[in-house]
């Protein structure tokens, strides 16, 4: 059996799939971000032009791939949160067919930009950079809809939802509530192992100025913004969230000082070997 979390990188699909994982004893990818599309023996498939919408992928040789990694591990479920599968939700429910179940998760269009350019841009961050963020958001948020209206029975789950009542994914997979599996590893770059909603902490991440861009580009897309139950935030509506956790915001800022500090050589190659595997122009992983 495959279980799918299908939504947008850094959306919160690590900590659901790790959840997930968690509740149902299932074999979790230990691979990039728990991801099986970093399998090695798919990887060279996967990974070449992943978020290419009209790329061809041999899917009943992936599933294959991953049921022999599934049976060594000894597990009867795999749990799967590749962000491009977002793309080829029709291909992967036809091959995995009858054996599948899945949920759709989408998170906050502001926590998703943050995070993407904390994650993947360099400094300085100009405002076509920040643009640039919202039309990759755009994107994969508009395949999203399109998923859920054609699949209307999948259960979509929006990431503050989540970490607000976690057992939520139960009801969606059927499954039992497991006493104390409410920890997670969590990223290896978040430090967090806890479900705990970071969106204020990635929103702090950036100065009330580049919020307000994002706001900008936001408004040719506010009917997808709103279909999914948020809304543009302009400066009264920043600080009242940021406000709901200061500790979060704090990090956040901290984080963006760090960030803005020049890397010396040695590590910034490294800094840019460890983001290679991750780094696909805006789209992230």
């Amino acid at each position: 059996m495959f279980y799918f979390v299908i939504g947008p990188n850094n959306s919160g699909t690590t900590v659901v799939c790790q959840y997930l994982a968690a509740q149902a004893d299932a074999y979790l990818p230990p691979f990039g971000h728990n991801e099986g599309q970093f399998a090695p023996q798919v990887k060279a498939m996967l990974r070449k032009d992943p978020w290419d919408p009209h790329k061809t992928i041999d899917w009943p040789l992936v599933r294959d791939a991953w049921t022999e990694l599934l049976t060594a591990s000894g597990k009867s479920i795999f749990v799967e949160g590749s962000p491009p599968n977002l793309l080829r939700v029709p291909q992967i429910f036809e091959v995995f067919a009858p054996d599948y179940k899945a949920i759709f998760l989408i998170s906050d269009p502001y926590m998703h930009v943050a995070s993407n350019l904390k994650n993947y841009a360099t400094p300085p961050l100009t405002d076509a950079r920040i643009r640039q963020s919202v039309a990759a958001w755009a994107m994969k948020a508009g395949h999203m809809r399109r998923n859920h209206a054609e699949w209307p029975r999948v259960p979509l789950i929006r990431y503050e939802d989540f970490c607000e009542q976690p057992d939520r994914v139960n009801v969606a997979f059927d499954l039992p509530v497991r006493a104390n599996r409410t920890d997670i590893a969590g990223k290896k770059t978040s430090g967090i192992t806890e479900i705990r909603d970071l969106s204020v902490r990635n929103l702090a991440f950036l100065c009330p100025p580049e919020v307000a861009v994002i706001t900008q580009a936001l408004q040719d897309h506010r009917d997808l913004v709103e279909h999914f139950g948020y809304r543009l935030l302009d400066e009264t509506a920043l600080a009242e969230k940021l406000a709901q956790a200061p500790d979060l915001a704090s990090a956040g800022q901290l984080t963006r000082q760090r960030w803005s500090k020049p890397k010396p050589l040695a590590s910034g190659l490294r800094w840019i070997k460890q983001r290679k595997e991750s780094l696909v122009g805006t789209f992230g992983r």
